[in-house]
């Protein structure tokens, strides 16, 4: 599709632009000191039978012994963000935080990786489209499959702001 370029161009800014935007204080949300509250239910949603590190303990054992164990895990934890990359080695704070604003950023056409959508739900759709192309009396109907691992490799930006 469209004509090949030795150069993929970049992207159009007035594009990016038109999407949505994090509101200043959802921006400063993000970026604010981990709270002991934010660390306590990081353990509590973390599955059990799972190990946060190389100490051998299961996410159970700091779950069911929090009233003794959490505060040292609290400080340590505090300790050890203030001190390293946050992005790198707190993703799970980092997550429950970017969850607040994900879907916001992923439009509505989103439906994989956001709380409940479904990747499914794009299934649902190709089969009731094809379903429907066997009615008479319909308008003329076209359907393109596009292998999206290879789609932006193969397509022109012009050609995808048209659409």
């Amino acid at each position: 599709m469209g004509s090949s370029v030795v150069e993929i161009p970049c992207l159009n800014i007035e594009v990016a632009k038109d999407g949505y935007c994090l509101t200043r204080d959802q921006q400063l949300a993000l970026v604010q000191e981990v709270t002991r509250d934010e660390i306590n239910r990081a353990v509590q949603d973390m599955p059990n039978y799972k190990s946060p590190g190389t100490d051998g303990f299961p996410v159970e054992f700091f779950k069911a012994n929090w009233s003794i164990v959490g505060e040292e895990v609290i400080q340590v934890v505090t300790q050890f963000i203030e001190s390293v990359i946050v992005g790198v080695y707190a993703p799970t704070v980092i997550t429950a935080r970017l969850k607040k604003v994900v879907d916001k950023l992923g439009g509505e056409s989103q439906t994989a990786f956001i709380s409940g959508r479904s990747i499914l739900d794009n299934v649902i759709v190709v089969h009731e489209l094809v379903k429907g192309y066997s009615q008479k009396g319909l308008s003329p109907r076209c359907l393109i499959k596009t292998d999206i691992r290879n789609a932006y490799d193969s397509l022109e930006c012009n050609l995808l702001k048209i659409c």
